[in-house]
Order: C-alpha cells, then sequence, then structure tokens
C-alpha cells in the first residue's frame, strides 16, 4: 500500500490541472479500483500489515507487560486477520479519495505508466524505498529524542530543562 500511495502522490503533485469531479463518477470508481489492481494494492496492504506488526509489539508489551510471548502473537495475529478482512473495505475508501483527488486523465496515465517496464519497477523498488524510509524516519526520530528530549519533556511538564 505504501508503495502505491507514493507512486500516487508523485504522480499527482506533477499534474497542474484542478481535479474537480468533471467526469462520470463510475467511471473515477473504475478508473481508481483499476489503478489500486494494476498496482496491487492487495498485496501492498498484506505488505503493510506485515510491516506494522512488529512496531505494534513494542506496545502491546507495554500495554500488556505481564502477557508471554505467545499471548503477544496471539494479539498481533488477530490484528493482522482483522486488518486483511477489512481490505476490500479500505480498498473502495481509497479509491474514493483517488476519486476525489485525480481526474479521469490521471488515473489512466498512472495505469500506463504502472504497466511499464519502468512503471513495474518503480512499483517493485516502493516496498524497499519504504521500508528503508520507515527506518531512516525512525532512526531521526530516536536521534531528535536523544537532543531534544530535555526540551521536551520541560514544555510538557512545565518544569525547566535540566542541564
Amino acid at each position: 500500500m505504501y508503495r502505491f500511495l507514493t507512486a500516487l502522490l508523485a504522480a499527482a503533485s506533477l499534474s497542474t490541472a484542478v481535479h474537480a469531479r468533471s467526469a462520470d463518477p463510475a467511471e473515477l470508481q473504475a478508473l481508481a479500483l483499476e489503478m489500486m489492481e494494476v498496482a496491487g494494492a492487495k498485496d501492498m496492504a498484506n505488505l503493510m500489515v506485515d510491516q506494522m506488526l512488529p512496531l505494534m509489539e513494542p506496545s502491546f508489551r507495554q500495554g500488556f507487560p505481564n502477557a508471554s510471548d505467545a499471548k503477544i502473537a496471539e494479539a498481533l495475529s488477530i490484528f493482522a486477520e482483522a486488518f486483511r478482512d477489512r481490505n476490500d473495505q479500505m480498498n473502495r475508501e481509497i479509491a474514493e479519495i483517488y476519486e476525489d483527488l485525480l481526474s479521469a486523465d490521471d488515473m489512466r496515465a498512472i495505469i500506463a505508466f504502472y504497466r511499464t517496464p519502468a512503471g513495474q519497477r518503480v512499483l517493485e523498488a516502493m516496498p524497499v524505498a519504504m521500508e528503508r524510509a520507515m527506518i531512516l524516519g525512525d532512526r531521526i526520530a530516536h536521534d531528535i529524542l536523544a537532543t531534544e528530549g530535555p526540551r521536551i519533556e520541560a514544555v510538557l511538564t512545565g518544569r525547566p530543562v535540566s542541564r
């Protein structure tokens, strides 16, 4: 899902046209769903949940410190199953977002691009790029908290920064 969203946002930002709903709503819906299908949205949703689970595990452990590893794994499995069960609903709602943001011509162009060898390479590279970007973002966030943590804590607690 991440690679699809990133590619779509990049394509949308290149367009200078105002994306009013001038096309037939049924056509826009069909194009949005086709665009998601060509991009492999269902596979991306599974990839997204697989990437979310390791990020959620620490929160589960913190919230339920007495839970065994087996119970944490079971809870994560319940979440993953429920997320996958809602994949069709999520795709329909994401399609509605694209219908609002992109014209029919834009969606046709994106679909055509995804079907090219370069488009396929973009789609193949997106998950790796997004994973690396998430790791980078996490590292930068930790660096910021290490250097700015005392200032942030002072703002939140109302206490002066300790040196």
